[in-house]
């Protein structure tokens, strides 16, 4: 299974921690609600990384986020 981590979730170097950036997003229903986007992106991306039997393959559009990620896995 492949799942693209696109530009609506993103490694905020500032407060070193995965964000939400609803203008990235082309999900009009999660765009209605802003206090709630950033939640609502991450347990998306969480469901979807948890799908794979057999694995998982991941493609960043963000640099900065692969390599959080890239890091995280390492350690």
């Amino acid at each position: 299974m492949g799942v693209i981590i696109g530009n609506d979730l993103r490694y905020d170097p500032l407060a070193d921690s995965l964000t939400g950036d609803i203008s990235a997003s082309k999900d009009p229903m999660l765009k209605r609600d802003v206090q709630t986007f950033d939640m609502h992106v991450k347990n998306i991306y969480r469901t979807l990384l948890n799908r794979g039997m057999k694995g998982c393959f991941f493609y960043f559009t963000d640099k900065g986020t692969e390599d959080f990620f890239r890091n995280r896995m390492e350690s």
